[in-house]
C-alpha cells in the first residue's frame, strides 16, 4: 500500500472516531451503509463537527468568528484537493468521489454566523428559515453521498428541517444555558411561556402546548422525506436514512411519554432500543416514528 493510501486510510479512522464519540444516533444509523459512502458520511460529519464546535466554544463572539473563519479556510482546501490535515483529506477524497457540492456547505456557515451571539427566534417562518439553514443544507449536502437523485434533494433538506427540530425541543435546556432560545417568541407568548418559566423547567399545560407544536412539525417534515427516501436507488442508503429518521422520531416519542419534559435530563435513546428500531426498519416494517397515542 502506497504512503497516499496508508494516509488515506488513517484520515479514514480518524474520522470514524470523531463521529462514533460526537453522534452516537448518526453513527449507529451508518452502519446501514456500504462502505465507501459510510466512511465519506463520516467525514463529512467531522467537518460539520468541526463548524459547529467553533460556533459553540465557550470564547468571545470574536474568537468564535474567527474560528469560523478557519472552518471557511478549511473549506476551500477541501473543495480543491488541497487538505492540510486527515480530516480534510477524508473529505476532498469524499468530494471527488461523490460530487458533494460545496453551496450548502457555505449556506451552512452563514446561517451559523447567527449563532454567535444570543439568540432568539421571532416566530415560525423565522425558526424554518434557521432550520434549513443549518440542516436542510446538510440533507442537500449529504444527497449525492447516499446516491439520492436530484429530485429526491428536497426531501432530504426536509428531513434535515425535521431532525433540526427534534434536536431544538430536546436540547432547550442546554441552548438556554447559551442563551439561545430558538422557540419562535411570537408561540411562546401566546401560548403563555415566558423566559423565566422556560428557565425554570416549568411543566404545565402552556409549555406542553408549544412542544407539541414543535413536534407535530418535525414530523411533517419527516412525512414530507418519504417520496425522496423512496427514490434514493441504493438500497443500503435507503436503510440508512430510514434508520435515522425513524431513530430520531423514536426521541419524539420519548419526549411525549416524559409528558414534554426536556429540562430534567437529555432525552437519549439507549442502543438495545436502537437495535430493536433497526430491526424493525431494515426489515421493512413501519418505522416507529408516529406519536405516542394520547
Amino acid at each position: 500500500m502506497s504512503a497516499a493510501s496508508l494516509a488515506l486510510a488513517e484520515a479514514h479512522r480518524h474520522t470514524r472516531a470523531v463521529t462514533r464519540t460526537g453522534s452516537r444516533s448518526f453513527y449507529f444509523a451508518s452502519f446501514a451503509l456500504d462502505g465507501a459512502r459510510r466512511r465519506g458520511a463520516y467525514a463529512l460529519y467531522t467537518f460539520l463537527r468541526k463548524a459547529d464546535d467553533a460556533a459553540d466554544a465557550e470564547a468571545s463572539a470574536d474568537a468564535r468568528r474567527e474560528a469560523l473563519a478557519g472552518v471557511r479556510a478549511s473549506l476551500e482546501r477541501c473543495w480543491s484537493a488541497r487538505p492540510s490535515d486527515p480530516p480534510e483529506a477524508a473529505l476532498a477524497w469524499a468530494v471527488q468521489t461523490f460530487g458533494i457540492p460545496r453551496e450548502p456547505i457555505e449556506a451552512l456557515l452563514d446561517a451559523m454566523q447567527g449563532d454567535l451571539g444570543r439568540v432568539r427566534v421571532a416566530d415560525w417562518a423565522s425558526l424554518e428559515r434557521y432550520c434549513e439553514g443549518v440542516a436542510g443544507t446538510v440533507g442537500r449536502a449529504m444527497a449525492p453521498l447516499l446516491g439520492a437523485p436530484g429530485a429526491a434533494i428536497e426531501a432530504a433538506a426536509s428531513l434535515g428541517r425535521g431532525m433540526q427540530l427534534t434536536n431544538i425541543l430536546r436540547d432547550v435546556r442546554e441552548d438556554l444555558g447559551m442563551d439561545r432560545i430558538y422557540l419562535p417568541a411570537q408561540a411562546l407568548q401566546l401560548a403563555g411561556v415566558t423566559e423565566a418559566s422556560l428557565r425554570a423547567g416549568t411543566l404545565d399545560d402552556a409549555w406542553r402546548t408549544v412542544a407539541r407544536r414543535v413536534a407535530d412539525r418535525a414530523r411533517d417534515h419527516y412525512a414530507d422525506a418519504e417520496e425522496g427516501i423512496r427514490a434514493i436507488a441504493p438500497w443500503r442508503s435507503r436503510g440508512a436514512v430510514r434508520l435515522m429518521r425513524a431513530v430520531y422520531g423514536e426521541i419524539l416519542r420519548e419526549i411525549e411519554r416524559r409528558d414534554f419534559d426536556v429540562f430534567s435530563e437529555r432525552v437519549v435513546i439507549p442502543t438495545r432500543r436502537k437495535l430493536w428500531i433497526a430491526a424493525r426498519v431494515l426489515g421493512g416494517h413501519e418505522e416507529p416514528w408516529r406519536a405516542v397515542p394520547a
